[in-house]
């Protein structure tokens, strides 16, 4: 029985796409994605379906297309991890999904400074308004949160924030673009960052060292 498949297409760059997404790829009669994944393969030759904020409509769409054709979703990073593949899979029953994994852009900044991120939190802000005494709340009790930010909710506003709410300073880092040629990584601190304006779409690390002494006491 023919199945939709779900790419996870990693950070940005095609480099860190897996060489099972390629051959799907490949095999595809029917591209569906974003503007910006849709031009990592200009060389496909079939059918392409762009996507531009109609996500319900089109995933309403996809219950007839698989069927017909052979049709891949190109979603960002992991389809696992706060990805549209979510929307999908609820509306086309995960029997009926072949999800083939991508790698994150949170697996991505841990490898470029470093850092192992088993004992990570991860909290996305992404059109969210999430409860100011909640996102305190998780900064104290771990050692490491990743914040994936927006225009709202900016490293700005964070830092202002944890300020406000007597959080001591503590080590951050601020990744942006990973991947691809304007990638840049600021390591700053919950303070400094108030100063650097990155892109709105950004991640930020933040590591609590007392939280940390808290939990291994």
């Amino acid at each position: 029985m023919r199945k939709l498949i779900i790419v996870g297409c990693g950070p940005g760059h095609r480099e860190y796409l897996t060489a099972i997404a390629e051959k799907k790829i490949r095999e595809a009669q029917v591209l569906i994605g974003p503007n910006k994944l849709l031009e990592n393969f200009p060389e496909f030759p079939g059918e392409r379906i762009a996507l531009q904020g109609n996500y319900r409509e089109t995933t309403g769409l996809l219950l007839s297309w698989y069927k017909e054709k052979n049709t891949v979703v190109l979603v960002t990073g992991d389809p696992g991890i706060y990805s549209y593949a979510r929307i999908i899979i609820e509306t086309v029953g995960p029997e009926n999904c072949e999800i083939i994994p991508g790698i994150s852009s949170i697996q991505l900044a841990f490898a470029r400074l470093g850092m192992t991120w088993d004992d990570a939190v991860i909290i996305s802000l992404h059109g969210k308004q999430i409860e100011d005494h909640t996102l305190i709340d998780q900064i104290t009790r771990h050692p490491k949160l990743v914040l994936l930010t927006d225009e709202e909710n900016s490293a700005a506003r964070i830092s202002q924030l944890l300020s406000q709410y007597g959080i001591k300073r503590c080590p951050a880092y601020i990744c942006q673009d990973l991947s691809l040629p304007t990638e840049q990584i600021w390591q700053t601190d919950t303070i400094e960052m108030a100063k650097l304006k990155p892109n709105p779409l950004n991640l930020i690390i933040i590591l609590n060292t007392q939280a940390e002494m808290a939990i291994h006491r």
